[in-house]
């Protein structure tokens, strides 16, 4: 038995009671389902069998107290009961296979994507459906989770529904399940409603109140992190996870590891003199906490964080609407748009020639968006508008 283990089952209230430690520990409830508690407080279940060859095998079931301990106890049984003789387990619950398929897909997407997947999954799928085989799962008990889903968000329905289609098919090639009834379960969803822009400031006097109100903040947290954004055209999940070991001062370059981008590619941001003024800033006040530029209290800030800072400085923008901002204002006063789409890291339909443009461009968007930069200071002072840059 585990180190640390103890011979009574457990009960919620122990369970709440169990303090981390130095180093982790485990606890058992009994039938080979074990509750492991990590220094940070995370407490995760954890399932312990033998092979028949004599190895130990172990199979994480998920964290405390999104899987309760009825839950857990439920999940061990079903895992029990479809081991094999060897020990291993052969049948997979609906969970199982979801989070095999998102590790799958985390080799070739990038990080946010796939943990906006899983979210997806954990909020919508796995409370009703988490626990149950995946090959007894019918097109029925698809249809009784999505429609809730429909009835206030049509197209994230669509795109759950979708999602698990592309799972099992997935589990079907790998042999982990026979049958896929997630098929043509999509395309009976209802349509999803016509899609709206992102919400952005058009109007140079908005601009300018907004950049006005923004630059009165301190240059910290959030508000450090909207300006960055705005001055760097990145998506708001590429600024609220931006890295230390990524910026180069000294050339004054944010190398995007491919990893972190929408379209998996390397993304290089010249940076202008004021993102570099953000920069210095903000290592002044917390210097290389956790690695990342913007910190929040558990890892990076949250996108709500940065929302509630913007909602605070200008009504009708969201933090997608900062590079619609910028691109309206960039395409209105005439700057090439390949510049501009470089920039915003748009695919280009050249996918060949795109493999070998990793600098392209990179004078012309470095001056434009030290134009782009000044352009918002002048709007906030009330002092003329800098000349485009001969380029």
């Amino acid at each position: 038995m585990p180190k640390d283990s103890q011979n009574i089952r457990l009960t919620d209230k122990s369970i709440k009671s169990l303090k981390p430690r130095e180093k982790i520990y485990t606890v058992a409830d009994g039938d080979c389902l074990y509750l492991v508690v990590h220094p940070t407080g995370l407490k995760v279940w954890q399932i312990r069998t033998r092979r028949g060859d004599g190895r130990n095998h172990k199979k994480v079931l998920g964290k405390y107290p999104a899987l309760t301990l009825a839950q857990a106890r439920e999940r061990r049984d079903w895992e029990l009961l479809n081991m094999d003789q060897s020990g291993t387990m052969e049948r997979m619950t609906y969970q199982d296979l979801s989070e095999f398929y998102l590790d799958h897909i985390s080799l070739d997407r990038s990080e946010p994507y796939v943990l906006k997947l899983r979210h997806r999954q954990e909020n919508y799928m796995y409370p009703k459906l988490g626990l149950r085989l995946a090959d007894t799962i019918t097109p029925p008990d698809l249809m009784d989770c999505y429609t809730p889903i429909a009835k206030k968000y049509r197209s994230l329905a669509r795109r759950i529904a979708s999602f698990n289609a592309r799972m099992y098919a997935y589990g079907i090639v790998m042999r982990k399940v026979r049958t896929n009834p997630a098929l043509m379960i999509a395309e009976n969803l209802p349509e999803p409603l016509p899609k709206q822009h992102y919400a952005t400031l058009t109007e140079e006097q908005d601009i300018a109140a907004f950049w006005r109100n923004i630059s009165n903040k301190p240059m910290v947290g959030a508000d450090a992190l909207i300006r960055f954004q705005t001055l760097t055209l990145v998506r708001p999940s590429e600024a609220r996870r931006a890295k230390w070991s990524e910026i180069d001062l000294a050339k004054k370059i944010w190398i995007v590891p491919l990893m972190r981008m929408k379209k998996r590619r390397e993304h290089i941001v010249p940076l202008s003199r004021q993102a570099i003024e953000i920069l210095e800033a903000v290592a002044k006040y917390y210097p290389a906490r956790k690695g990342l530029v913007f910190p929040g209290r558990r890892r990076f800030l949250s996108a709500q964080t940065l929302l509630s800072h913007i909602e605070a400085c200008t009504d009708g923008l969201v933090a997608h609407g900062l590079r619609a901002m910028a691109s309206t204002t960039l395409y209105r006063l005439k700057f090439v748009g390949t510049w501009i789409e470089l920039q915003l890291s748009h695919i280009d339909p050249d996918q060949t020639r795109d493999s070998y443009r990793h600098y392209d461009y990179l004078p012309e968007r470095r001056a434009m968006l030290q134009w782009y930069a000044d352009y918002l200071d002048a709007l906030r002072d009330g002092t003329p508008i800098p000349p485009k840059p001969d380029i």
